[in-house]
């Protein structure tokens, strides 16, 4: 059975079942910054003269010497450019991970640590005592 429809000009369309209203897109206007905040960052603001480059242009460097990090500029993009590094090569990655998720392996890792410790300090008891009865014998 093969229904025919026919569009209105207006992108209705007239057939035998009915359709949801559409709702109204509204535009909500963009939140006005607190006037007071807004003039602490401005007092505090200090323009950087900076150069991009790298892949996809995601790296900043100085622009007099394009060094990462340059003692006579006054400028550390290190950091930045790390950040920068993992989101480039993880195209995936939408946010950073909850910190949960950075807790678990940290805490992994210094259980495992603290494992491996125990069984170095086990190891030398034991070398110790061996090498005490040995003597005394």
């Amino acid at each position: 059975m093969s229904q025919q429809v026919q569009q209105a000009p207006t992108g209705q369309h007239s057939h035998a079942h009915p359709h949801p209203p559409q709702p109204s897109q509204q535009v909500m206007p963009a939140p006005q910054p607190d006037p007071v905040m807004q003039a602490r960052i401005e007092a505090d603001f200090k323009p950087v003269d900076i150069a991009v480059g790298g892949p996809s242009t995601a790296f900043a460097f100085c622009n007099t010497h394009k060094l990462e990090k340059c003692k006579q500029c006054n400028v550390d993009f290190t950091a930045l450019n790390r950040v920068s590094k993992i989101l480039v090569t993880n195209p995936t990655l939408r946010c950073p991970p909850p910190p949960t998720v950075v807790q678990q392996k940290l805490s992994q890792a210094v259980t495992n640590m603290k494992d491996e410790g125990n069984v170095c300090l086990l190891t030398l008891f034991v070398h110790i005592q061996l090498t005490v009865c040995t003597e005394l014998i």
